[in-house]
């Protein structure tokens, strides 16, 4: 079944859509969506806008509806509204992915706090050989004062580098 709807849009929504669309810097996914939502609001067929931006139905299907759903908000934005938020930024959150369930994370930021607090302590304060701390022995002190069950010696570097895994 096929969406029949031409998206609504102000010139202001428009030009912005233009220049993310034009943009060299700008993500690809979020040219791409600017650009399936300036052909939505030319054309109502999902069909002939996904051969337009070489993408498939599903994906104008979902980004006209998450426009419909969104326009109240863009209009609020853009007529100023009081608590509405600027509309640059409702065009922005509109474009980007909305979050994903994905496995909860292993470790609790009080546990990675500890973590790096351990790690800036000298050894020597909590019994320990040595001047500086490797991976491998930061993960079995993390162990040994119960903060985590289990860690890996190489997960303790992915914090300790600044990635969180």
């Amino acid at each position: 079944m096929s969406t029949c709807i031409t998206i609504p849009m102000t010139a202001q929504l428009r030009h912005l859509l233009e220049v993310i669309s034009r943009s060299p810097t700008c993500e690809h996914r979020l040219v791409l969506r600017a650009r399936i939502l300036l052909a939505c609001a030319r054309d109502p067929c999902n069909e002939t806008v996904a051969h337009t931006c070489d993408t498939n139905r599903e994906t104008v299907r979902k980004w006209r509806r998450r426009w419909l759903d969104a326009y109240q908000t863009l209009a609020a934005a853009e007529a100023g509204d009081e608590g509405a938020p600027s509309l640059r930024h409702a065009l922005h959150t509109l474009l980007t992915d909305t979050p994903r369930g994905g496995r909860p994370p292993t470790f609790t930021s009080e546990q990675i706090t500890q973590l790096i607090a351990l790690a800036c302590t000298a050894p020597t304060e909590v019994g320990r050989e040595g001047t500086h701390w490797t991976p491998r022995e930061l993960a079995h002190e993390l162990q040994r004062q119960g903060i985590v069950e289990t860690i890996s010696p190489r997960h303790v570097g992915r914090f300790l580098k600044g990635s969180r895994p």
